[in-house]
């Protein structure tokens, strides 16, 4: 199906207020879902510090957001912002559409085209060993698509990806480009974890962390000017515990647990679910 965006503001901004997955499946909108215990741990400590208020009360089991940080939202692949109240600070969010219901309530529609849809291709890395230094950085970085913190060793020759496309299948992301050099780093607007499986490839390549709760897809040992297509399969399943431990040592790694200015977890499975 065609992502039909522009008939989804009109219909749903014109009073037919169906702001839920189906109403985004009807238009041929691709949707992630990442609800209850599907929120990684990783992704719980970003958005907790990140994008809410510190008064704000925070769940396991859902993200809240309260406040706008453009530069973290475009980053995760956000193109648009509902809001029940009309937002000033929006850093490259414009407002496209209004709807005023039939008590009075208004709901504000903001959009950008300038959201990471898997084209965030940064050359320059900074490794960091807990989740609250990461988060120190974050919240100075304005540009994503230059620069990501990891706590893994990477590449220092990264080369830009161009032209780069994503197609997403049943449980499977098909990612395709230009490499410029002999290797490089793409940001996927995607949940990190191990369980993401390398299921085909044209050229070298694994999903790394970045960000502190994002995949990195890194292509080495490429030619320069070269096409390339890798296809990311979620093995996360009964027979799949591997690389579920592996998640839960990596949040151990980063000390996540003994940041006690807002409750988390960190013994929970990650997990990341996909429907079309």
């Amino acid at each position: 199906m065609s992502k039909n965006y522009p008939s989804f503001i009109k219909h749903n901004f014109g009073g037919n207020n169906i702001f839920r997955l189906v109403g985004l499946w009807e238009f041929g909108i691709p949707t992630l879902e990442e609800y209850s215990q599907l929120v990684t741990p990783s992704y719980y400590y970003l958005t907790s510090r990140l994008l809410n208020r510190p008064i704000d009360y925070q769940s396991r089991n859902f993200v809240l957001i309260s406040k706008i940080n453009g530069p973290v939202l475009k980053m995760m692949g956000v193109r648009f912002i509902i809001s029940d109240k009309q937002l000033e600070t929006l850093a490259g969010y414009n407002q496209v559409a209004l709807q005023t219901g039939i008590y009075g309530g208004q709901l504000f529609l903001y959009s950008t085209d300038d959201y990471n849809s898997g084209g965030y291709s940064p050359t320059r890395w900074q490794k960091i060993a807990t989740g609250k230094e990461m988060i120190d950085v974050l919240a100075r970085q304005s540009d994503f698509g230059e620069a990501v913190v990891t706590d893994v060793e990477l590449p220092n020759n990264l080369a830009r990806i161009v032209q780069v496309r994503m197609k997403f299948d049943a449980n499977a992301v098909t990612i395709s480009g230009l490499v410029q050099g002999t290797g490089g780093l793409l940001v996927l607007p995607l949940q990190f974890t191990h369980c993401w499986k390398i299921k085909t490839a044209s050229t070298k390549a694994r999903v790394v962390p970045v960000n502190l709760a994002m995949a990195g897809l890194l292509l080495e040992q490429t030619n320069p000017l070269s096409n390339f297509e890798v296809t990311l399969h979620n093995d996360f399943g009964p027979f799949s515990s591997g690389c579920r431990q592996q998640d839960i040592d990596r949040n151990q790694a980063l000390r996540l647990k003994e940041d006690g200015t807002k409750a988390i977890r960190t013994d929970r499975h990650p997990m990341v679910q996909y429907t079309w």
